[in-house]
């Protein structure tokens, strides 16, 4: 484990040879003997998670001291050493220099190092803390991107399919209307049989905008036929021949898992539709006792996996991190393999929702 860096600040050399050897096995530690010597090395070293300094000095105090280390890292914990217990000097060091501890001189060394490894502790949770709320701020822009995005594609759709098919149908219809004027018979049922059809592509349409908005028949029969119907849908949608046994799974999960498992595998369908040009998929479940395993396998142009966990903004990540965190979310994994010209194999494992509750 890397060892936090502690900065050791008094005007006596000796304390800080003492100070050195008593602690340089847990700590990186760097010393100064006066306060803008303390500084400088603070301010080239960001990273510093304790400070550690006496309060009287010649030319800068303890206090006066941290309190320039606060305004360039508060995150830093700072603790005074001192060998005086003047009460202006702790109320100083409370109010101006938001000290961690303050510490009476002569100290113990295992007293003093309960103390630095509390502050330690202290340090790296604040820096976790930060670096979590970062993440979710992250996350929470992703997901108000993603809304935005969907929000988009369906308008796309409405507007482009359906939105279409209705100028279509109302121009037919209109047609229609002069046709019956004119009591032209064979014209009237050519005419007919294209509402007709409009009508059944429009119907279609939204289906198929419903059923990605929200798949109702996981809902009402469960995600086996919902499984089996996406499949037959994205062999006929894409032209790409399906090897499947058959999915049979879902007596193991909740409800809710059946919907994040077809989420999951309707994102990876589509990805394969949509980029990967292959012909041909094969796709196997296994079960056992405690979990499910999903292999699916294409055979087409492949791509440089990216480093999702350190990548995650690079164009085209986020529909693969959707997968990977939805697989979280069930306490499972997913693995995707892949290399160009050679084609992707994504391997789902989840628990059975029952070893997971």
């Amino acid at each position: 484990m890397t060892k936090l860096k502690l900065l050791y600040v008094d005007d006596e050399r000796v304390n800080l040879t003492n100070f050195t050897i008593a602690f340089k096995k847990k700590y990186q530690i760097y010393t100064a003997n006066s306060g803008p010597e303390a500084l400088k090395i603070f301010q080239e070293n960001d990273d510093i998670a304790i400070v550690v300094t006496d309060q009287r000095m010649p030319g800068m105090t303890g206090v006066e001291l941290l309190q320039h280390i606060k305004e360039h890292n508060e995150d830093a914990i700072r603790i005074i050493l001192t060998a005086y217990t003047d009460a202006t000097d702790i109320i100083d060091s409370i109010n101006k220099g938001h000290i961690y501890q303050y510490i009476v001189k002569p100290w113990v060394e295992n007293e003093i190092l309960q103390v630095l490894d509390k502050a330690g502790e202290i340090f790296l949770l604040v820096r976790e803390n930060k670096r979590l709320v970062k993440e979710l701020q992250r996350l929470s822009a992703r997901l108000i991107d993603a809304q935005e995005n969907e929000r988009k594609r369906i308008a796309m759709e409405l507007h482009d399919d359906i939105g279409q098919n209705l100028i279509a149908l109302k121009m037919q219809f209109n047609n229609f209307c002069f046709q019956l004027e004119s009591s032209d018979k064979e014209e009237i049922q050519e005419t007919a049989t294209i509402i007709s059809s409009t009508l059944q592509r429009t119907l279609e349409s939204t289906r198929c905008i419903c059923q990605n908005l929200w798949p109702l028949v996981v809902e009402k029969f469960g995600c086996d036929l919902a499984l089996k119907e996406l499949l037959d849908n994205f062999s006929r949608d894409y032209s790409i021949e399906v090897i499947s046994g058959g999915i049979q799974i879902q007596q193991y999960f909740s409800k809710h898992d059946q919907y994040q498992i077809y989420r999951i595998l309707q994102e990876i369908l589509n990805n394969i539709g949509k980029h990967s040009g292959t012909k041909k998929i094969k796709i196997q479940a296994t079960c056992n006792e405690d979990s499910l395993c999903i292999e699916i396998a294409d055979f087409g142009c492949g791509f440089d996996p990216p480093d999702l966990a350190g990548n995650q903004e690079k164009k085209g990540c986020l529909g693969l991190t959707t997968i990977r965190e939805r697989a979280t979310i069930l306490g499972g994994s997913i693995d995707i393999q892949s290399c160009r010209e050679k084609g992707t194999q994504c391997i789902l494992v989840l628990p059975h929702s029952g070893a997971l509750y």
